[in-house]
């Protein structure tokens, strides 16, 4: 073959790959189930989202607002974290996030 046909074939290939690579999506938003109080720690259960995006979720970070809490669960696939280091008759918000 010569250098033209070459060059035109890759051209090809080229175009027939880049045509089947997708852009990477974000996953559904998550949603926090329920969050029980416990002396000085709560128990937040979640639900895993309908999709990924296309991409393996590994494992599920919870976050406390005010910034007291520790999740002695982070990173892990569980759907229910332990969020420890809380205090008494404060007020908490919670987020989860997918790693």
């Amino acid at each position: 073959m010569n250098k033209a046909v070459l060059r035109a074939l890759f051209a090809v290939f080229a175009v027939i790959i880049s045509l089947n690579v997708e852009a990477a999506k974000e996953p559904d938003a998550p949603s926090i189930g329920t969050a029980s109080a416990g002396d000085a720690q709560a128990t937040v259960t979640f639900t895993a989202p309908a999709s990924n995006g296309g991409s393996t979720i590994t494992g599920y970070t919870v976050i406390s607002s005010p910034a007291d809490g520790v999740d002695s669960n982070v990173g892990t696939s569980s759907l229910s974290h332990v969020i420890t280091g809380l205090k008494n008759g404060t007020p908490y918000t919670f987020y989860r996030y997918s790693d």
